[in-house]
């Protein structure tokens, strides 16, 4: 059972590894929106995100999100992606609990689908992006427990 916020994350990004691992072409979003729904009710953010570094920042900012094949089509690069975003949620967005979760899904996106030891790779856990009182924070103090005992059982069938 899933008692904290680091629960929640590490409860998210594995489900989304493994997801995406078993089913190459996994459509996240869908997935997601139950999730998203339940944790946008509540207005719990942590105290601040922690600090990426600048040159970090720059660099992976500077990564090809998108291309454009020969017919015309825009598609993704999903592992640039999971990086990009993973940086502009923890740099221009609140420190909300759905914003929290939103990393652990890219984070685990990024698990599933880089074949490498990436440099980014090293920041995987919740108190890599939040200060530590706020990983231990009980859920059961943000959301109601019928919605924690859904979010458990959905994410771990």
């Amino acid at each position: 059972m899933i008692k904290t916020i680091d629960d929640l994350f590490e409860l998210v990004k594995n489900t989304f590894r493994k997801k995406k691992i078993q089913y190459k072409y996994f459509y996240n979003e869908r997935y997601w929106e139950p999730i998203k729904n339940i944790l946008n009710k509540n207005d719990w953010k942590a105290q601040k995100w922690k600090v990426i570094s600048q040159k970090d920042v720059k660099t992976y900012m500077k990564l090809p999100e998108y291309y454009i094949d020969g017919n015309g089509n825009k598609s993704k690069y999903e592992l640039n992606h999971t990086i990009i975003e993973s940086i502009r949620i923890s740099t221009t967005k609140d420190p909300t609990l759905s914003n929290i979760c939103s990393i652990a899904l890219l984070l685990g996106l990024f698990q599933a689908i880089s074949c490498s030891n990436h440099m980014y790779d090293s920041r995987i856990k919740l108190g890599d992006f939040i200060v530590q009182g706020d990983t231990n924070k009980k859920l059961d103090l943000i959301l109601d427990p019928l919605d924690i005992k859904f979010i458990d059982t959905y994410l771990n069938k």
